[in-house]
Order: C-alpha cells, then sequence, then structure tokens
C-alpha cells in the first residue's frame, strides 16, 4: 500500500472538511479548497481508492471510507490544535498560524498531540484567568525584556 504522504493529507483533510458542511463532496469542490486543477485531482483520487481512503465514480461526488473519515478527523484535530496553541497562546496572526498549523500537522506524533491539547485546556480553564507567567510571556513578546514579576533579583 502507497505511504500516506503530506499531500495525500492534505487532500483527506480538505475532503473531509468539505463534507462536514453536509452535501455531497464533488471534483470541482475539492479542486476549489487546495487551489489545484482537475486533472491533479484525477490522479490522486485514483490513489486514494486504491488506498481505499475514498470512494468515488468517474463524475460522481466523492465520499470517505471510514478508514478515511478516521485520517479526516485525525488531521483537523491536529490542526486545530496547533492553530489554538500559535493564535490563541502565543499570539501568533491568524493567518500565520492557519499556515503554519497547515505545514506543521503532518508530523506532529500523537504523544504530541495529546500535551498540546492539555496545555491549551490547562491554560483556557484555570479559574484565575489567565495565568500570570503567561502575561509575563506577553509582556516579554511585546516588549523584548521580562516584566518586572519575572527579572532576577541582584544581590
Amino acid at each position: 500500500m502507497p505511504k500516506v504522504t503530506t499531500n495525500i493529507e492534505d487532500y483527506i483533510e480538505g475532503i473531509y472538511e468539505i463534507g462536514l458542511n453536509g452535501g455531497d463532496v464533488r471534483v470541482k469542490d475539492i479542486a476549489r479548497r487546495l487551489g489545484v486543477t482537475y486533472p491533479s485531482i484525477s490522479g490522486i483520487l485514483k490513489k486514494l481508492v486504491e488506498m481505499d481512503l475514498v470512494h468515488h465514480e468517474r463524475y460522481g461526488a466523492v465520499t470517505l471510507t471510514r478508514k478515511g473519515e478516521k485520517l479526516g478527523k485525525d488531521i483537523t484535530e491536529r490542526h486545530k490544535i496547533l492553530f489554538d496553541f500559535m493564535h490563541r497562546i502565543l499570539k501568533v496572526p491568524s493567518n500565520t498560524a492557519q499556515r503554519d498549523a497547515c505545514g506543521m500537522e503532518h508530523s506532529m506524533s500523537p504523544e504530541t498531540r495529546k500535551a498540546f491539547l492539555s496545555f491549551i485546556r490547562f491554560v483556557q480553564t484555570c479559574p484565575k484567568g489567565e495565568p500570570s507567567w503567561l502575561k509575563s510571556y506577553y509582556y516579554f513578546r511585546e516588549h523584548g525584556q521580562r516584566a518586572e514579576a519575572c527579572r532576577e533579583e541582584k544581590s
């Protein structure tokens, strides 16, 4: 069986996310979403069918198999976790966080994904609001120096 490459993951993620909106997933929808041409899609769809990731009849809708659905959900979750971390925690601008999450999502292990998700939940559910160390980080990022609360005392 062919290896699941970054390119294949991008197609599966695109098909998965288009399908979340309901209705059929058409080749034109995939082309629009991924910014690719119809001929490039036909070759990859054939490979995806061979890998048992999608069902596709010529000129028909594209549907994910159970295996494809599981992979699409996993990739989408990795992307969301990375985006949330970069945008909400690190305060990276949204468009940059989206682009970077897209590049990083393909190599994230399940262990790292679990750690990121746990860290994000920890920060977002702090009963006292934003932790003081995170506020100090934001200050450092904006001013290029530590906040008074983080500076070492000199003897």
